[in-house]
């Protein structure tokens, strides 16, 4: 009887000895948050965690995913040109590894590179001195042409018709201002279809020579009475004004043209008077009129 006791003493010594070393592992785990990673790339879900004293399986110890179904997304990944963010820095297909020389990485495909110019005045010819490469798709106000010589003003570009008096290269041609009237030998040719008031018309003839002065008036060769004339330029629009008289009446001529560059010409009409006599007050007898053109 004795040697039970004893045997069952020891019995229950060695379990409570079980127990309590038992009880001791389990007091000193220390739980910790584990993320799950399923997409195998190393990097867990900050949305999916548990908390374990052992790494579970399909977990990992951080919570840097932020695609944890592609397991090519991660921090610091290749970004390639595949219409995501590889790398996680919020950019898509920035700088990507896979698109050849001369090729820029176009909605998820490398394309040809195209060099596009800034078109800040949006006259469709861009700055060629602010440029950017894109693919096939134009940044918004960058354009393919670069010949803009002045990006801030949509008035002036190579299509621009060039005012020859503001001291400006309106059309982008290098040259400012390039018709200078001054000095040089020009022409004056009327139509063959100038009609007058009176029924009859003046005939076209041969051009008239003439001049433009410094001092804003024309120097004519024909008709030889000319006792005043005047003339503006404002953009491209001339006006001329002349008075000339012969030994019984006085002529008044008013013509208003426009520069065209291709001709390299004014091209416009006229308003021919003549008067009753030789006074500023004098009667109007007639009137003709009719388009002229002046010429180099």
């Amino acid at each position: 009887m004795h040697k039970m006791k004893t045997i069952y003493s020891a019995t229950l010594l060695i379990i409570g000895l079980f127990f309590i070393h038992s009880c001791s592992e389990d007091d000193n785990c220390t739980e910790q948050t584990w993320y799950r990673d399923a997409d195998g790339d190393g990097f867990g879900d900050s949305n999916n965690a548990i908390q374990s004293c052992t790494m579970p399986i399909g977990y990992v110890d951080n919570d840097n995913d932020f695609d944890d179904n592609n397991s090519s997304a991660y921090p610091d990944a290749i970004e390639v040109c595949n219409g995501i963010d590889d790398n996680g820095d919020g950019t898509i297909d920035e700088n990507p590894t896979d698109c050849g020389s001369g090729q820029v990485c176009e909605n998820g495909s490398c394309v040809t590179a195209i060099t596009y110019y800034k078109d800040s005045d949006g006259d469709s010819f861009g700055n060629p001195n602010d440029s950017i490469v894109a693919g096939t798709t134009a940044p918004l106000n960058y354009v393919i042409d670069n010949t803009d010589c002045n990006d801030q003003d949509a008035s002036i570009n190579p299509d621009a018709v060039e005012n020859i008096s503001d001291g400006v290269d309106n059309n982008c041609n290098g040259d400012v201002d390039e018709l200078d009237i001054l000095g040089k030998k020009w022409f004056f040719q009327r139509h063959e279809s100038t009609s007058c008031s009176n029924g009859g018309s003046l005939g076209g003839g041969a051009p008239y020579e003439f001049s433009f002065l410094e001092d804003n008036t024309v120097d004519f060769t024909e008709p030889g009475s000319l006792t005043s004339s005047s003339y503006t330029i404002t953009e491209n629009n001339l006006t001329l004004e002349m008075i000339y008289t012969t030994q019984v009446r006085r002529y008044k001529f008013v013509g208003t043209y426009t520069y065209s560059e291709n001709n390299q010409n004014f091209t416009g009409t006229f308003i021919y008077y003549s008067y009753e006599g030789l006074e500023p007050d004098a009667e109007i007898l007639s009137s003709c009129e009719g388009p002229t053109d002046i010429f180099q």
